[in-house]
């Protein structure tokens, strides 16, 4: 199993910390082969998001997604898919933290 098939499955056991671990790994090795802005590097950075999310650790979760929406973009553009379902995660993280003008943005 990859580190990515392997955080997923711990992640959906609610092993967060070595979902996190294995996604962490998994999206090192990826920016060192592929670069920072890779799509590939982008979809891990969603998982590891959603994790964060599912913790209520809101900042961490912003974070990362903002990482994901700057590969996604680089990649794709604006109106990309991807793009727009990375914008509206940002959008219900800053609801959620109760940053009413940013979700709006």
């Amino acid at each position: 199993l990859t580190r990515i098939q392997l955080g997923r499955a711990n992640q959906t056991a609610g092993q967060y910390d070595v979902a996190l671990d294995h996604l962490c790994t998994a999206v090192y090795m990826r920016e060192a082969l592929l670069g920072e802005l890779h799509p590939g590097v982008s979809e891990i950075w969603v998982l590891i998001s959603a994790i964060h999310r599912d913790r209520s650790k809101l900042e961490l979760a912003l974070k990362a997604s903002a990482k994901a929406l700057t590969g996604y973009r680089d990649a794709h553009g604006d109106k990309h898919p991807l793009v727009i379902e990375v914008l509206k995660t940002i959008a219900q993280i800053h609801t959620e933290l109760g940053n009413l003008d940013k979700a709006a943005d």
